[in-house]
C-alpha cells in the first residue's frame, strides 16, 4: 500500500492540487470524464498522473463555459483544430455577453440619470425650455373606447421588444397624442404609446415620428393624466391663446414617476411636452 501512495493520488490529494472538492473528482467519474487508474479492494480510486493532466484540460474547458457532453467529445478525439474550433466559439459566445452586459449597463446608466432628475419643483405650472429633435417608434393606438384588455395589449406590443433584446427598459412609459387629436378635443381619448428611436426594435419607417427642435412648452403634474386631462387641456389651449401661439408637434407625456417608484398613483407625475410657435 506504501508504494501505491507514493506513486497515486487519492481523491481528496487530487482534489487539493486543483483546489476543488472531492465531489467535484467524484462527480467527473460519475460522468465518466476521469476515471481512476484503479480501485484497491476497498473500492478506494486511485489516480496518476495521466489523470492530473486530463483533470487539468476538464477544469479550464468547464471554466470557459463547456458542458459535459461537449469536453466529454473533445477528450474522446483532441485536435489542434477542434480545440481551435471550440476556442473561437466560446469567444464569439463571451463577446456577445460582454456587448450584452454593456447595453444592460448603459440602460441602468440611463434610468439612474431619469430618477435621478425627478423633481417635484414646478407641478402644475406651465413652463418653457429648448429640446433638441428626438425621434420616436409610434406603437398601436391605446383609445379611451378600446376595452381594458385591449389597450393592455397596445401596450403590451409597444414594451415587447425589451424583453426579446438583452436591453433594460431605460425610459417609463411614454404616450403621444396627435395634434390633430388634440386640436378637435380628443385629448383624452386617442394616445398612442411609444419608444425612443434610439432602441433598436426594426420597425418600419412609417411607425416613426420627429419631435422637432425648438421652444417647448412643458406642464409637469402629478397623478394620473387621464382625471385630470381635460383640465390640462383647458389651461394649455387658454394659455396659447392668451399669448398668440399654437402647437408645432404632437403632444408628448412621459411618465417621471410611476409604478416603479411608488405603489400611490397620486404620486405619480408626468411631464407634457409640445413645441410651439407664433400665429
Amino acid at each position: 500500500m506504501d508504494e501505491i501512495t507514493k506513486k497515486f493520488f487519492s481523491v481528496s490529494e487530487l482534489a487539493e492540487l486543483y483546489n476543488i472538492s472531492r465531489q467535484t473528482v467524484l462527480y467527473y467519474d460519475s460522468n465518466n470524464l476521469l476515471k481512476p487508474s484503479f480501485r484497491d479492494f476497498n473500492g478506494y480510486r486511485y489516480y496518476h498522473f495521466k489523470e492530473y493532466t486530463k483533470l487539468e484540460l476538464i477544469l479550464n474547458l468547464r471554466k470557459i463555459g463547456l458542458s459535459i457532453s461537449q469536453i466529454k467529445d473533445y477528450l474522446n478525439n483532441p485536435s489542434t483544430d477542434d480545440l481551435h474550433q471550440i476556442l473561437e466559439n466560446q469567444s464569439n459566445k463571451y463577446k456577445k455577453m460582454i456587448l450584452d452586459a454593456q447595453t444592460l449597463l448603459n440602460d441602468i446608466t440611463q434610468l439612474q440619470k431619469n430618477i435621478s432628475n425627478i423633481s417635484e419643483s414646478g407641478l402644475h405650472q406651465i413652463f418653457f425650455k429648448e429640446f433638441p429633435e428626438k425621434q420616436f417608434y409610434r406603437g398601436p393606438l391605446s383609445s379611451k373606447t378600446m376595452g381594458i384588455k385591449q389597450r393592455m395589449l397596445s401596450l403590451g406590443k409597444s414594451t415587447l421588444p425589451f424583453y426579446q433584446t438583452s436591453h433594460f427598459k431605460y425610459f417609463f412609459n411614454k404616450w403621444v397624442i396627435s395634434k390633430k387629436d388634440y386640436q378637435a378635443g380628443k385629448a383624452n381619448t386617442n394616445r398612442f404609446y411609444c419608444i425612443p428611436a434610439d432602441f433598436p426594435i426594426g420597425k418600419a419607417e412609417k411607425n416613426i415620428f420627429k419631435m422637432p427642435a425648438g421652444l417647448y412648452l412643458c406642464y409637469k403634474f402629478k397623478g394620473l393624466y387621464q382625471p385630470q386631462s381635460q383640465e390640462i387641456c383647458n389651461k394649455i389651449n387658454q394659455y396659447l391663446k392668451n399669448h398668440n401661439l399654437t402647437l408645432f408637434s404632437p403632444i408628448l407625456i412621459s411618465a417621471q414617476k410611476n409604478f416603479w417608484l411608488t405603489s400611490k398613483t397620486e404620486e405619480y407625475i408626468s411631464l407634457l411636452q409640445t413645441c410651439i410657435k407664433l400665429k
